[in-house]
């Protein structure tokens, strides 16, 4: 009974996280008054999902010290689960 529940949160988290990481473009606007406080904007995010793992692109990423573009966030579901944290499987940035 605890393994079928355990399945079913599993389920559940990946059906939430792949709605979620498809409609981040349309989040964006949400983003960006949230981080505005810190003077960071977002500009073209967007979500994929590959196997378990979530992925999020920023096409450029404006900072108080300067500006990333073509930035790419893999998180390790697995292993996140695993560890009790969030850890990346790749993070890539095209321009710094």
């Amino acid at each position: 009974m605890i393994l079928t529940l355990g399945m079913l949160l599993v389920a559940l988290f990946q059906v939430t996280g792949r709605i979620v990481v498809l409609l981040l473009d349309d989040l964006e606007l949400a983003v960006n008054q949230v981080l505005s406080e810190r003077g960071i904007r977002v500009t073209g995010l967007s979500g994929d999902w590959r196997m378990l793992d979530p992925i999020v692109r920023v096409e450029r990423l404006d900072l108080p010290a300067g500006h990333l573009a073509g930035v790419e966030l893999e998180v390790d579901m697995v292993a996140s689960v695993w560890r009790g944290t969030a850890l990346a499987r790749r993070f890539q940035v095209a321009d710094l």
